[in-house]
């Protein structure tokens, strides 16, 4: 492809993919101008389902992995939450629902068939519906107990035929109905961090008491301790650590020794040995808390551009150290 028709081609594409975007975010930002007139009576049904029922996100097509997105969205919010194929519940799968259920069901037609032929199984089991359709009128619209019309919308351009703005505004409306009852519940980032323990954002809000270093594992002096006896003290670890941590009567925080400190403290004074270490550690040093999160530790060590920093309690007690590489493991 030549260089002029490269650019045709770029600039063609782009004309495409921000006519897309434009049309897709004015759909949204027009729901979210009007939103549907039973959101908050959706929001209230979910939030407050009892112990020991689910939420039941259904829909097929483009349209069932939005809902599949929904299911596995309230989930990690801590409602339980699943994702039922509307085919393979006609054929079986019905038999994953129980007594009391909440189903919401998207389409946005209101009118699929998938969809439709499983609201009459659902009477015996006192299960209720919400939608999310474009017309409350569709049967799928009728026939629900919550509906939330999205009204009608047009599809991106050129086709105007394939799922595109419709699903973005049932995907933007399922994360609202989610963020909503998150917030009902008083879900917590510590709530998150339960649900999430292996993800790099939920291991970011851990405490950081999980991750540091115990009494045991670091080198903690009160501060007439001679720099030789800490030197030594320090080198006796199993595992390696990068400074001392000075403390006062009781165990309270009273400075801090980094090796670097030490370093320059030799070059300047051979002497220094034979000195007390409260002479030359850095008096009242950037302690975390340890109920505080792994994140904000991460912050604090990066603001002030420190690799270490001691861990203490409520009273100022020295608990532990966390060092910049335990934060990244």
């Amino acid at each position: 492809m030549s260089l002029k028709n490269s650019s045709i081609f770029a600039k063609r594409v782009e004309k495409i993919a921000r006519s897309v975007l434009r049309e897709e975010s004015l759909a949204v930002a027009r729901l979210a101008r009007k939103l549907p007139k039973e959101f908050a009576r959706a929001v209230r049904l979910i939030a407050d389902l009892p112990s020991g029922v689910r939420l039941v996100v259904s829909g097929i097509g483009k349209t069932g992995f939005i809902a599949e997105k929904i299911a596995a969205s309230f989930a990690s919010v801590g409602v339980p939450s699943f994702f039922l194929h509307p085919t393979e519940a006609l054929h079986g799968d019905l038999g994953k629902l129980i007594r009391g259920d909440l189903l919401l069901l998207l389409s946005y037609s209101g009118e699929t068939q998938e969809v439709i032929k499983i609201l009459p199984h659902l009477k015996n089991l006192s299960i209720e519906v919400i939608s999310i359709t474009a017309s409350a009128r569709s049967s799928l619209g009728k026939a629900s107990q919550v509906c939330l019309e999205i009204g009608k919308v047009k599809e991106a351009k050129p086709l105007a035929v394939a799922p595109t703005t419709s699903t973005t505004v049932m995907l933007a409306l399922g994360d609202a109905l989610m963020m909503s009852v998150l917030a009902e519940r008083g879900f917590s980032k510590k709530d998150f961090a339960k649900f999430h323990p292996a993800g790099s954002l939920g291991s970011s809000l851990r405490k950081v008491s999980e991750v540091m270093r115990s009494l045991k594992e670091i080198c903690v002096v009160e501060k007439n301790t001679l720099i030789s006896e800490a030197v030594h003290k320090l080198c006796a670890l199993k595992r390696r650590s990068g400074c001392i941590v000075v403390a006062e009567k009781k165990r309270k925080l009273f400075g801090i020794l980094t090796d670097g400190d030490f370093r320059r403290l030799m070059n300047e004074r051979a002497e220094i040995m034979s000195e007390k270490i409260s002479k030359f550690c850095t008096k009242k040093p950037k302690a975390i808390l340890f109920s505080k999160s792994i994140q904000e530790a991460i912050d604090l060590l990066r603001k002030f551009k420190i690799d270490e920093a001691p861990i203490v309690d409520n009273q100022g007690k020295i608990v532990g150290l966390v060092d910049s590489q335990d934060l990244l493991r």
